[in-house]
């Protein structure tokens, strides 16, 4: 039986309902350092490169503040996974590295966060994306375990499940003449 099997209105609600939560992030967004990611958001090369810079530097500034802020961790780690959505080659792999070790950071302070968990998972798909063979099948087994862990936390989270799906559905891709089977669901 597929895990996503009934799950489809969780999955595409969450479309709607993800773009909503850096928004509750209210500790960083005092910082300023919401302001700015969100401005790189909208903008492009160097200029997005300098507001994701400075929205970095906000994170490490609320760090000094409060170093068991695993909040302005989470949201460090996601300036960085999205600066590195914006790049190509090893700049951008550099980023979801990095944005790995925040999240795993902030999963040291709070181990049962499962927007942690959730993000290390997708910073890890990204980084999945950039290997091949071994190496990649590694890195997706971290991303379904981290998935999965961040579901049993959180099994309602609309953004765990369309995180899971989607990197479940977009690892299913032509690989050595066949279609590579996902490990999450027998679909």
């Amino acid at each position: 039986r597929c895990l996503f099997t009934g799950h489809a209105p969780r999955y595409y609600s969450a479309l709607h309902r993800v773009t909503h939560a850096c928004r509750k992030l209210t500790k960083f967004s005092t910082t300023g350092g919401a302001a700015l990611y969100y401005r790189a958001m909208k903008t492009t090369g160097s200029t997005a490169d300098c507001f994701f810079a400075q929205a970095g530097e906000k994170s490490a500034a609320a760090l000094a503040i409060t170093p068991d802020s695993y909040e302005a961790l989470i949201m460090w780690g996601t300036v960085l996974c999205s600066q590195g959505k914006a790049k190509t080659g090893d700049d951008a792999y550099g980023c979801f590295v990095q944005a790995s070790e925040k999240y795993s950071a902030a999963l040291a302070i709070k181990p049962n966060s499962y927007k942690a968990l959730c993000n290390l998972g997708s910073a890890l798909w990204y980084q999945s994306k950039a290997k091949v063979g071994d190496d990649a099948e590694h890195l997706f087994a971290q991303v379904e375990q981290k998935y999965g862990d961040a579901f049993a936390i959180e099994p309602n989270s609309t953004e765990v499940v369309y995180n899971w799906g989607t990197a479940a559905f977009r690892t299913r891709r032509e690989e050595d003449g066949g279609p590579r089977q996902c490990s999450l669901c027998s679909c």
